[in-house]
């Protein structure tokens, strides 16, 4: 996994980018598929607020 820093926002501490990486980790392959879905095949996609801790 590459983190690349975001011009005018300060990164994450390292509590949160481990937090932050863990996120990814569990969720990569619905975050994959919404990728695909909405890049590649321009389908509508529905936002998701996860609300339970990994």
């Amino acid at each position: 996994m590459r983190i690349s820093d975001v011009s005018g926002k300060d990164p994450l501490d390292s509590q949160n980018l481990k937090k932050f990486k863990k996120l990814v980790e569990v969720y990569r392959d619905d975050i994959v598929r919404k990728w695909i879905d909405f890049f590649v095949y321009n389908k509508p996609v529905v936002s998701e607020r996860i609300t339970k801790k990994i």
